[in-house]
């Protein structure tokens, strides 16, 4: 039985202060399609567990460590028994970490570290896994800044085993790796200008390359078109705004290079599945008081 989320967007509570959630699932309910902004780590203890990500279907075994990435729409089948191991994180609150951007939009949105293909790496974030919960369950000062010190770890395991790696067929994009830093650069220039009428245009200009050989080139690195991934880091950082009560839906579609309030809504609905209000109403319930 599949439990009717009202919205696929999925309200994640944390406790007042906090930004991570730790708990043991024990349902043998199933979660239809949704998404939220908090990454999602799942580990089955005891059974495997089912995870759709996209157009991707994975069993996970029992041990194994599932990454979710922030957004992304996924949903969740459980065995008629079990247990498994929830952890979710919000990692919004590191806008400035230039190479963390980057490793969201060049990782899919489902990693799975898998003993039986990948031991030396499997062994590495299992390590990490152990002590975020340990720490989580301990409390104590300090204790969530050691959560997202394993947070990072295992983030950065997953950039070097799934994205540098020759399993991750970096073979294939040699010649674009080597521009690293103009893409790069371009991707700071997008942050900094959002609320400018940005077009490939003028932004492959900047490059210092031709409308079509910077489109192939950043579509080659970052997995995603130029207009798509600017339409995506419009929608978060609208999102960050409609965080804030004081900012009207129409001053974050301003903020975040929309023209039109109907233009910012379609992208949004797209993106996100509900309306920017919708959204806000959302978010500001999902922390408990």
């Amino acid at each position: 039985m599949k439990k009717a989320l009202e919205l696929p967007y999925e309200a994640v509570k944390f406790k007042t202060g906090s930004h991570v959630k730790l708990f043991i699932n024990t349902e043998t309910d199933s979660y239809a399609a949704h998404w939220h902004n908090p990454m999602e780590i799942i580990v089955p203890l005891e059974n495997g567990y089912s995870v759709a990500c996209g157009n991707v279907y994975r069993e996970l075994n029992q041990g194994d460590i599932a990454l979710v990435a922030p957004g992304a729409v996924h949903a969740l089948e459980a065995p008629q028994q079990g247990r498994r191991l929830f952890l979710q994180a919000e990692i919004s609150c590191f806008p400035e970490i230039r190479e963390l951007d980057i490793l969201f939009s060049l990782l899919p949105p489902l990693v799975i570290f898998e003993k039986r293909y990948m031991p030396q790496g499997y062994d590495e974030a299992a390590r990490c896994i152990e002590t975020i919960q340990k720490e989580y369950v301990a409390g104590g000062f300090c204790g969530e800044l050691s959560v997202y010190a394993e947070l990072f770890r295992l983030l950065t395991l997953a950039g070097r085993y799934f994205v540098c790696s020759e399993t991750a067929d970096i073979q294939k994009r040699t010649n674009t790796w080597k521009y690293e830093d103009r893409i790069l650069d371009i991707c700071d220039y997008v942050n900094e200008h959002l609320a400018e009428p940005l077009t490939l245009e003028q932004v492959s200009e900047e490059a210092g390359f031709s409308k079509y050989h910077f489109a192939h080139l950043f579509r080659d690195f970052m997995g995603v078109p130029f207009y798509r991934y600017l339409n995506q880091k419009r929608i978060m950082n609208a999102q960050k705004l409609l965080a804030d009560p004081d900012c009207s839906v129409t001053e974050a579609a301003i903020q975040s290079g929309f023209s039109s309030i109907s233009s910012f809504n379609r992208m949004f609905r797209q993106i996100k599945g509900c309306t920017p209000s919708k959204y806000r109403e959302i978010y500001l319930n999902s922390y408990e008081r």
